[in-house]
Formats: C-alpha cells, structure tokens, sequence
C-alpha cells in the first residue's frame, strides 16, 4: 500500500486549470509557507554543491524541467492516479527515479516501486547512487548472505566517507534487494564525498551513465529486464544523466523504452497549492510521453529535511553504533532554525513579540536542570520525550531535531510569553488587536509541560487542580501541533484507530525503547481518553447542568491520578489530535470557520486557563467543535 495515499486528485484533471480565489487564510498561510520554503532553499544551496557557480546552473536546469513554455509540445501536465503511473513504468525498460538524499518518503518511494514492479513480474536490476561502483563485491557478497551485519557492510563499503545519508533510509532497499534476489549495481564514483577533489557532476553522470548504458546492453531489451536507477534529482533532469545514458545507447544502435519520475518538484507543488489542491499520496502528474513527478511531501518538509542532516554534521542516526553525542555538529546552524520557525510563528499570528532568546541544549548536557525541584522528571522526560520548553529556565531542549518538534517548542515559548504579558497582535488584515492578558509563572517547577502555569495578569499565582493541569498541557500540545502544520501541512496525528495500530506493533517489538515505552503509554492513556469524550458526546442536548457535573466529577477518574510522566504522555496524544482538527478548520473553504480557528487560536495562545475548571471547560468546548 502507498504510504500517505490521501490525494484528493482526479486522473484526466490538468495543473494549470484556472486558479480559484483561495479563502484569505489560505492565502495568509500559502503565502508564508512560500517564504520560508525560499528561505530555506537559500540555506541548502550554500551547502549543496562544492563548485557553487556551476553547481547553481546544474541545478537551474533541473528546475527548467518544471517550466516548459505555454503552448510547448509538453502540453499541460495532467494528474494521473498511482495505478496509471505504475501501469506505464512497467512497460519501460529503464526508469529513473529522482532521490533527495536526506528525505525518507523519497527513499520509501523508491522501495514501493521496486516492491510494485517486481511484484508485477519484472526483473528489476536496482542501480543506486548510495553506493561506489568500486565496492560491486561487497554489495553482491552483502546481498548473497556472505555478510551478514549491516555493521560490517557499511564499513567495509566505508559509508560514512562515501556517502553519509542516513543507513536507516536505504537499508529497507537494501534489505528487500537481499530478501528477493534483486541486483544491486553501485553508481557512484566518489572515494570521500566532502573532499574538494570529488568528482565533478558532469564526471559522476558520466561514469554512472557508462554503468547504466553498461547494464542496459547485458539486459538486451528484454521484456522480464528493467533497470531502476535511483540517483540525486538535479542528476535525472533530461539533459543530464538520461541523455548521457541514451547517447550512449543511441552509439550501439539500441534503443529503450526509458521513463523519468521525479519527485516533489516544487515549482509543479506551488501551482497546484495556488489550485486549491492538498495534493499527496502516490498521485502524480504526467508532463509528457515519459516524464512524470510524484508527490510524497511539501517543498518545506523536503528542504527542512537537508537542513536538520546538515545540523547533525554527520551523525548516522539509524547506523548501527551510530553515537547520541555526534547530536548537533552545527549548533549555529540549529540557532538559525529556530529563530526562522520562532520568527515564523509569531508572524503568522501577528504576535508583536520580542526575539527569540531562549538557551538551547541538546544531548546529554543536562546542567541546566540542576536546582530545579522535579529533577527526576526532567530527566525522565528528557529520555522519552523528544523537545520541551522548561519556563523556569526560559530553556528549549531537543533530543529529536526535526523541523516539526522544533517548531513544536518554540510555540510553546511564544504561549510562555504571551501569557506572561499583554501581547500587541495583528490580525490577518493588519488591524491591532490586543491577545488576553498574561502573567508570571508560577516557579512551581510545571515548565517541562508544552505550556508552564501562569497567572492572570496582576493578581498572583493560582495552583491548578490535576485535572485542570492535564488539559491545560493537551491544549499547549494542540496549539505546538498545529503550529508545526502550519510549516509542514502533511504532518499527521495519530487517530483511534492509529493508536491502536501503534499498540499492535508494540506489543509484537521485543526490544522496546523509552521514546516508544513513552509513546505506548499514551496512545493507551488517550484510548481511556476516549471514553471520557463519549461520555461527555452522550451528554449533548441535556440539561446544561449535566455537563457542568460531568466536568466536575473528572477528577474521580482514575485517568487523572496518571504519574506525572505518564500524563505529559497522555496529554501530548490527546493535544496532538485536537491540535491536527483545528489546522484543518484553519484551512477550511468555510471562511467564517476559518477565520474563527484562527481567532480561537490565537486568544489561546494568551489565555493562562487558571481560573477553577476553567482548562477542563475549555478542552470540553474545542472538541465539541472540532472532534465531535
């Protein structure tokens, strides 16, 4: 099954139907994710190739693909289904597939076409790019069963030098390849990928075309042959590796029914995002007889993708032995990235805010918590958990840097500043408006939650009921989740029925590991959650005060007697999905809805939620509007 198969595309549709007029808020949050996508394709291109000027112009030309000129012989790319895409390269003899190293829906898609193909009765050769063609006996002596550890392959193949992606997005290629009996042939020719020697980009594509070409003769054209080539996706651009490879051919008089897919071409994405369209899963667009581009991610994730790989400067995150203390070999790197999603965030909401200036740890360097009263918990939560703001501290932590938990923690360091001070706003339409007025924290040491206590403005600290910190801490999550949407719109929460998935497969596990420890601990939490919601859905259409004395009898259950590492568990599954409902209000066609979430949101952000009952009352009227 195709992961992410949630495309509302129709096959026979074209990408550049007339453009509807999109809902303001839609047009507020295309228009930010535009902004930053080009800021970070900005970051990449200063790390992405070692001969700059040249690098720029190769790349320019891949781009050139996507903007064939109107009227061309190319026509309108039109949106084709999965099975017409599959259908097609079936019949191909060579098919190039388009790879963003550090992207693993990329390498995913891969492996789907590799299992697809082969499964329909090809004899699929798999050529990568991940792999020197100068180690062919390791990879076939790996593939054979002759070494057995992926420990031993990739030091003998020496990956790290030769290619430094992370293992654990190949090694399902790899893995299948072993399992099924598919060749691999390695492509690359670079002995140590970050000297200023490696070869030129004209060198790779034209030693990896000669392997191509090489083996396409072997094959002879059969029918049962094809050949899947997975190589970087400047490189699959028509005039770069597959006209080096046909040339070749074309020299010994043979020809192949060849096929290009590349994949998230982000001009192609903009379009159709200005369409309307949310457009993911294996659906695709067809460019022409040959060419065609997947999608599996937005511009955004992709670029974040390269950016997080270059903050962990060379740690191998799924390799086996792989070191946590290799963890952010550019911290000035990561500095930037969370400024530019702080920054970001507080835009799009029009908070008037002061700059980002919160300390950042990572690792295993955990002086900052020392004096702090739950020390136990803190350190609990940070083996399990993957970021936390701590308000006491004004510190951001991060064991996971991805670009969704990263701008997860900063929001929850904007909701500490907006609740400890009135906030100036803006909203959509730059008008001011003033968020709820704030106040201090509380030094109760509750910072570790996505949003630490505070009080109303001027009247001094209040203490919340357990119940009242537990929903207090899912809606701080719901609105860090929503943020995290906002700068990575596919991200999803786990629903009822994921939950129960994830349970399943962890309970087969033999080896559990904390973070998932951690994250079973709270999908069963939110399935007992989910009992309580029922209830309080039973109750609709009575007598107001039945709902008054449902909320009030919460602290009965034995849900809210969790320990508190539990509940941060609990809340954080809980907030996500509520958090994944109100984004997909935000960015509703109904603009009253619309404009509605976002209002709703944005007051939370600033609403300390510590009168008696007031956090139970208020998750209580979000699910009802969003959930139920």
């Amino acid at each position: 099954m195709a992961p992410g198969a949630t495309a509302r595309a129709r096959a026979g549709r074209t990408a550049d139907a007339p453009f509807p007029r999109l809902p303001p808020l839609q047009r507020r949050l295309l228009d930010t994710q535009r902004r930053l996508a080009a800021t970070f394709e900005e970051m990449v291109s200063q790390y992405r190739f070692s001969d700059a000027e040249f690098g720029r112009r190769y790349y320019e030309e891949y781009q050139a693909e996507f903007h064939p000129p109107p009227g061309g012989p190319a026509g309108a790319p039109r949106i084709v289904t999965e099975e017409a895409l599959l259908r097609d390269l079936t019949e191909r003899d060579i098919v190039f597939l388009g790879d963003y190293h550090t992207l693993r829906a990329s390498q995913e898609t891969a492996l789907w076409i590799l299992r697809t193909l082969f499964d329909r009765g090809r004899d699929v050769t798999l050529l990568l790019e991940m792999f020197r063609a100068a180690d062919q006996r390791v990879i076939d002596h790996y593939l054979s069963g002759r070494i057995r550890s992926d420990r031993t392959f990739l030091a003998r193949v020496n990956y790290r030098k030769t290619w430094g992606f992370d293992w654990s997005n190949v090694r399902d290629l790899m893995h299948f390849a072993r399992r099924r009996h598919v060749r691999v042939i390695g492509l690359n020719t670079a002995r140590d990928r970050h000297r200023p020697d490696a070869p030129s980009l004209l060198q790779r594509d034209a030693a990896a075309a000669r392997a191509v070409a090489r083996e396409a003769s072997r094959a002879g054209g059969s029918r049962g042959s094809l050949l899947l080539v997975v190589f970087g996706d400047a490189h699959v651009a028509a005039s770069h590796l597959p006209r080096e490879v046909e040339s070749l051919l074309a020299a010994e008089g043979a020809t192949r029914r060849v096929a290009v897919v590349h994949q998230n071409a982000d001009a192609l994405y903009w379009r159709l995002r200005e369409a309307g369209e949310f457009f993911f899963g294996h659906h695709a667009l067809c460019l022409d007889d040959r060419r065609f581009v997947l999608f599996n991610t937005n511009p955004l994730a992709k670029f974040q993708s390269y950016l997080i790989w270059e903050v962990n400067a060379g740690l191998l995150s799924g390799e086996p032995g792989g070191a946590a203390d290799d963890l952010a070999g550019s911290p000035e790197l990561l500095d930037e990235l969370l400024v530019l999603a702080y920054d970001t965030v507080r835009r799009f909401w029009g908070f008037d805010a002061p700059g980002f200036d919160a300390a950042i740890h990572f690792g295993r360097d955990l002086s900052f918590l020392s004096g702090l009263k739950q020390q136990r918990l803190l350190r609990a939560a940070v083996e399990r958990m993957p970021g936390f703001f701590l308000s006491e501290r004004t510190a951001i932590y991060l064991s996971d840097l991805s670009f969704d938990i990263i701008t997860e923690v900063v929001s929850y360091y904007l909701m500490d500043l907006c609740r400890r001070a009135a906030m100036p706003r803006r909203d959509p339409a730059g008008a001011p408006r003033v968020g709820a007025p704030g106040g201090g924290g509380d030094g109760s040491g509750n910072g570790h939650a996505p949003n630490g206590r505070a009080a109303r403005r001027g009247k001094g600290p209040k203490r919340q009921s357990q119940v009242d910190r537990f929903y207090d801490r899912a809606i701080g999550y719901a609105l860090g989740f929503l943020n995290s949407r906002l700068l990575n719109p596919e991200r999803r929460a786990l629903d009822e029925e994921g939950h129960r998935r994830f349970l399943d497969d962890y309970h087969r596990e033999v080896e559990k590991t904390p973070a998932a420890t951690f994250q079973a601990d709270g999908s069963h939490a939110f399935m007992q959650h989910r009992r309580l919601e029922r209830a309080f859905e039973a109750l609709a259409g009575g007598p107001a005060g039945a709902r008054r004395s449902f909320l009030s009898s919460l602290h009965l259950d034995p849900l809210f007697r969790l320990p508190e590492i539990l509940e941060l568990s609990a809340t954080r599954q809980i907030g996500y999905r509520l958090g994944a409902a109100m984004f997909d209000a935000l960015v509703s066609r109904d603009e009253v809805r619309a404009e509605r979430a976002f209002a709703e949101a944005a007051a939370l952000f600033c609403d300390p939620l510590d009168e008696r009952n007031a956090a139970r009352t208020r998750y209580f009227e979000l699910y009802q509007r969003y959930l139920a």
